[in-house]
């Protein structure tokens, strides 16, 4: 970022931690705790001490404000929806929680598309929904490659999907965990992630073969069925928009 970008980018903080404290007690709990503090120097976006890392911190709000405006740093009119958006306490505490999860995620990816999902949620002047709460909440726990295997496993059960549920087992979806080159173990791994955090839902169903003559050779098998939940869906539709965001 350019040094009058930094300056404009620093607005942000600065305007909407003002508008913050007029509905809570911010200024220990959030803008001075241990990971963050606007300091005074102009010439920097954000300065980090105590428990932080100022550069990768940095980098992580870099990257937020790159989803919450895709051309370039905040506009003057952004900044101020921003402002007008937080005119009551709940509004204030999700601010308050979306800035935090920011400076605490484990992906500049994930920092990325929560620009994304907030500037469209201060575009459409809304309360927060319940799904949206849930992509936050799962982004904040995603890695890059989490953001990359949801992808891949969105796409495998759109296109084997019965009902909506798909096998993440069996011959189909071990060759396209192959032919797209993915790591068999990370994505199970993200599997799991998906279903703490409520992206996925899960079915089991019983597959039982019995032979009458031989009951030795009898069988059952409990299969497991995978489908993505609303909350799954919009976050892919969020993945999908970093294309416009290299």
């Amino acid at each position: 970022m350019e040094k009058n970008n930094l300056e404009i980018a620093k607005t942000v903080w600065e305007r909407a931690s003002n508008q913050l404290e007029s509905f809570m007690k911010l200024k220990g709990e959030f803008l001075e705790n241990d990971y963050v503090e606007l300091v005074g120097d102009t010439s920097k976006l954000i300065g980090f001490a105590k428990k932080a890392s100022a550069l990768i911190s940095q980098k992580k709000f870099e990257y937020f404000l790159k989803g919450f405006n895709s051309d370039s740093v905040p506009t003057e009119e952004q900044i101020e929806k921003l402002t007008n958006y937080i005119n009551n306490e709940q509004r204030a505490e999700f601010i308050s929680d979306s800035f935090s999860k920011i400076l605490l995620s484990k992906s500049t990816k994930a920092c990325l598309i929560m620009g994304i999902l907030l500037n469209s949620i201060i575009e459409k002047d809304k309360d927060v929904s319940y799904k949206e709460l849930v992509c936050f909440n799962a982004l904040l726990n995603f890695y890059d490659d989490d953001i990359n295997n949801f992808d891949h496993i969105f796409r495998f059960i759109s296109i084997n999907s019965k009902r909506g549920f798909a096998s993440l087992n069996g011959a189909t979806y071990n060759n396209y965990i192959i032919n797209e080159n993915l790591d068999k173990v990370g994505v199970q791994l993200t599997i799991d992630k998906c279903m703490n955090f409520q992206i996925l839902s899960e079915y089991s169903d019983i597959d039982s073969s019995f032979d009458e003559d031989d009951i030795s050779m009898s069988s059952v098998e409990l299969e497991k069925y995978h489908k993505v939940t609303d909350p799954g869906e919009m976050l892919f539709n969020l993945i999908s928009k970093l294309s416009n965001n290299p």
